[in-house]
């Protein structure tokens, strides 16, 4: 009887374990400052996505301003005003740093966003928006 208690568990636990969706979000920093795709022990993240071989899901903003604060687990969000703020994802690669405010840099090492900027558009990503899309 321990044994089938047992195997059950087992089984249990596997099954778990292969329903659960991919982890979609990374964690950063990589130098001080600046956030990229590996997990730290500790501190800010930077929420990107594996976007290949998936398309737009739509149109999921008009006129938010983009803010970020290092302190902030969601570092970079859109504040959309009176109607609150959206949370944000953006493509692998690309990271964050505050010189001394938030920048969005994509994985080329470009400046694509600044603290400030108004977004008029990005495409819905589960219940965040995507902004940076190819």
């Amino acid at each position: 009887m321990g044994r089938i208690c047992l195997l059950g568990l087992l089984v249990a636990s596997l099954l778990g374990a292969c329903s659960s969706p991919p982890a979609t979000v990374s964690p950063i920093p990589t130098s001080a400052g600046s956030f990229g795709p590996r997990p730290p022990a500790s501190g800010p993240v930077l929420r990107t996505v594996d976007v290949s071989g998936t398309a737009c899901a739509g149109i999921g903003v008009t006129d938010g301003t983009l803010h970020g604060n290092p302190q902030d687990p969601r570092v970079a969000w859109l504040d959309l005003g009176s109607n609150g703020t959206r949370d944000l994802v953006f493509p692998l690669g690309f990271t964050a740093r505050f010189e001394p405010r938030l920048e969005i840099l994509d994985a080329g090492g470009g400046v694509r966003f600044r603290d400030g900027d108004t977004i008029t558009e990005g495409c819905v990503w589960g219940d965040s928006l995507l902004l940076g899309w190819p």
